[in-house]
């Protein structure tokens, strides 16, 4: 069972205790982010309004899960990854039931596991889903709650539900 510690210990190596706090970069990385999954929803032909839905719903944050689940089956779940995560820090928050942190890094764990699965080859013309994702961490930002009409970063900046900019 993969269960991404070893990941989680080395972007959390990566991040080296950075912490950003009135940077708009992780606004505009997390709208970027939300357009290119706005563009893989569509391509994969989900119906539902998803960005309305993520607050609630963190696994529709992972491309994976929403087009070939059956390849999680042997990768730890988002519930026991939200769990798993002993080292309670001010990186990220994985265990706070208002952050989407631990969906973004489980999506992003898991799209890295597979993103190079031959099921993935029909959606090659699309970017990246979660390259924003891990440059967004990597500077230091964090979600610090998600709500039905806004996303706050780094606990201060909000983002409108809209991949518009």
């Amino acid at each position: 069972m993969k269960d991404f510690q070893e990941e989680l210990k080395e972007l959390r190596k990566i991040i080296g205790g950075k912490r950003a706090f009135i940077d708009t970069s992780g606004v505009l990385l997390f709208k970027d982010f939300l357009s290119k999954m706005e563009q893989w929803n569509k391509a994969a032909g989900f119906k539902e309004n998803w960005l309305n839905l993520i607050c609630y719903q963190h696994d529709l944050l992972n491309i994976v899960a929403l087009i070939e689940p059956s390849l999680l089956k042997n990768v730890i779940s988002l519930n026991d990854f939200r769990e798993s995560d002993l080292q309670k820090d001010d990186t990220f928050n994985l265990y706070g039931a208002r952050s989407l942190d631990a969906g973004l890094i489980h999506a992003l764990f898991c799209w890295d596991l597979f993103k190079d699965n031959p099921l993935f080859d029909k959606f090659k013309h699309l970017p990246s889903p979660y390259d924003p994702i891990k440059t967004f961490y990597i500077r230091g930002h964090h979600v610090y709650k998600s709500d039905p009409h806004t996303i706050t970063i780094d606990s201060l900046l909000s983002v409108k539900k809209q991949t518009a900019f």
